[in-house]
């Protein structure tokens, strides 16, 4: 029990830390367009992206799937310019493709799992149930992201209920935000690739 409480601590700081910035900046833009009515779906579209880091994290553990760490964190951020892009000129409220937003945060999912493989062998021991320390991870992995988005849908609700900002124009605009920020991301981790 004290792995399962270990691992799914540190899945709620893989999230919640303020090392996290990439994983919150491509929450924040995976969730825009989503209302309170529609928490539903995004919760699944959040589950898509654990899923995918989830199979990452197993494929990576066994040694099936090895990319260099380097070239993985200069990649997050590119997932991140494409979410954005994709918020900003593709979703809206009345027009959402579902199967292309859980294939596209699975896909993501994939990516950004990768991004923890590492650290996460290293924590594994050999004499820890690999299963039980998974589960813990994704659990608080996955408990993070839904309180991360529910908050964010509020504070979305609010801003566009009590301001002059549509939904849309409020999607545009952090997207473009977000597009911003990753572009930064992107370039300070092209740097250390050198």
């Amino acid at each position: 029990m004290e792995d399962l409480i270990f691992y799914a601590k540190l899945g709620w700081d893989h999230v919640a830390s303020r090392d996290a910035l990439d994983h919150q900046l491509f929450l924040l833009v995976l969730s825009l367009g989503y209302g309170k009515k529609e928490l539903k779906s995004l919760v699944y579209l959040i589950s898509a992206f654990t899923l995918g880091h989830c199979l990452t994290l197993v494929l990576s553990t066994f040694k099936i799937v090895s990319i260099p760490s380097a070239w993985v964190e200069t990649i997050i951020p590119i997932t991140i310019i494409c979410t954005s892009i994709h918020s900003f000129f593709v979703r809206s409220q009345t027009n959402k493709n579902l199967v292309l937003e859980y294939s596209m945060a699975f896909l993501f999912g994939l990516i950004h799992g990768l991004g923890f493989a590492n650290t996460l062998q290293v924590l594994l021991s050999e004499n820890q149930n690999f299963i039980k320390s998974l589960l813990g991870f994704n659990l608080g992995v996955e408990a993070a992201q839904l309180v991360f988005i529910i908050i964010w849908v509020f504070i979305q609700h609010i801003i566009i209920k009590t301001t002059t900002w549509r939904s849309n124009l409020w999607r545009k605009a952090i997207s473009c935000i977000i597009f911003i920020a990753a572009i930064c991301l992107c370039i300070e981790r092209i740097e250390l690739l050198q």
